[in-house]
């Protein structure tokens, strides 16, 4: 549109109004991967690293591995997310504070220098669209550096730059503790996007005090019922449920919202419960429900609820939710995938529908060859 403006009204306001509208998406995109990428590499150069970083939010439509990253594009360009972690022994407050700090500096910088041009006059020469171009670029990089400085929390366990410096500043140390819990399971969150269970379990019993986490704890239940050592899991996740009941919001991050944690939580329960063949159905279909009503938009706990649903519940309704999980494209690994078509392929065998039985297995098992539900197709 802007194109077809720019050749057929190259002069009218509605032209300059559609390249402006136009180019504020693509700039703040640009921004927001500025932001992201300065967060990034300040880590890097002051001995730390990051986990997963993650430019615009929504849906997720490309990612790869680093050897320490997982670089994620998602849909819209309106947020983007850095995961920082530092070794223990370089946990101080200040390095917190660079890189916290430099990211909403370097979008200042950038937008006083966009302005410095229009002041003096130096775009005057320049073609109307990188005009307009050079103009959004210091509006956009401005109100990002505003809103990355204004303390707030932006929705559970998530906050802006601006906050967490004044925490740090205040030298609370409740909240200091906090952020190096949520660092770790920045760490944990990574570990579990690359299938890397072992590692996963190894780092979480480095931490300090992991066994009086119910998030530690929670990872530990997540990794062991995927290495098929449900007896453990299940002590995990009973352990985990107990400690989020104890202590309330004192034991997790920033932000946290314990109702969803204890969905989550609950739903890992009727997980293990499942895997175990477990003869308390009626604590499994309980827990899992409760996630399913909480949460009903997690691909994890769509998954549980459905695969109880073809077991204890309404065969169709569970064939049909797995049936839409695995047909777009989704934030889960290889092994997770695999459980879900398993699942389907057992929903099938069910429904007397062998041909789509044999396809969902073949599809499981090239995934995964050792998923823990193939024997029971």
């Amino acid at each position: 549109m802007c194109i077809w403006g720019a050749i057929t009204y190259p002069d009218d306001k509605f032209f300059y109004l559609g390249v402006t509208f136009f180019s504020w998406g693509v700039v703040n995109f640009i921004s927001i991967t500025i932001h992201e990428l300065v967060h990034y590499l300040f880590t890097k150069l002051l001995g730390g690293y990051c986990p997963r970083v993650s430019f615009g939010e929504g849906g997720l439509i490309y990612s790869f591995h680093s050897k320490h990253t997982i670089w994620e594009l998602r849909a819209s360009p309106s947020l983007g997310i850095t995961y920082v972690a530092f070794p223990t022994h370089l946990q101080q407050g200040w390095r917190y504070l660079v890189v916290l700090a430099s990211a909403g500096l370097v979008n200042l910088s950038i937008a006083v220098s966009a302005f410095l041009l229009v002041y003096f006059e130096a775009i005057k020469g320049l073609h109307s669209l990188i005009a307009v171009f050079i103009i959004v670029f210091g509006v956009v990089n401005l109100l990002l550096f505003f809103s990355a400085f204004w303390p707030r929390v932006i929705r559970a366990g998530q906050s802006t730059d601006g906050a967490q410096i004044l925490e740090i500043l205040k030298k609370n140390d409740a909240f200091f503790d906090k952020l190096h819990m949520g660092y770790q399971l920045n760490i944990a969150d990574a570990l579990i996007s690359r299938g890397e269970y072992a590692t996963l379990i190894t780092f979480i019993e480095s931490c300090k005090d992991y066994e009086n986490s119910p998030l530690h704890c929670s990872c530990l239940e997540y990794a062991y019922i995927q290495l098929g050592k449900l007896d453990i899991a299940l002590e995990y996740s009973n352990r985990s449920i107990e400690l989020l009941e104890t202590h309330d919001k004192d034991c997790l991050p920033l932000g946290s919202s314990v109702e969803a944690l204890k969905a989550i939580f609950l739903n890992n329960l009727a997980f293990a419960l499942y895997l175990m063949n477990s003869e308390d159905s009626e604590r499994m279909v309980n827990a899992a429900n409760f996630a399913y009503q909480n949460i009903p938009w997690n691909d994890a706990i769509i998954s549980t609820w459905a695969s109880i649903q073809i077991e204890y519940g309404d065969l169709s309704k569970g064939i049909s939710l797995l049936e839409k999980l695995v047909s777009k494209k989704r934030e889960i690994d290889d092994k997770c995938s695999a459980q879900n078509y398993a699942s389907l392929a057992i929903g099938y065998r069910k429904a007397n529908k062998l041909d789509e039985m044999n396809k969902a297995k073949a599809k499981s098992i090239a995934l995964d060859p050792h998923c823990i539900l193939l024997e029971r197709i």
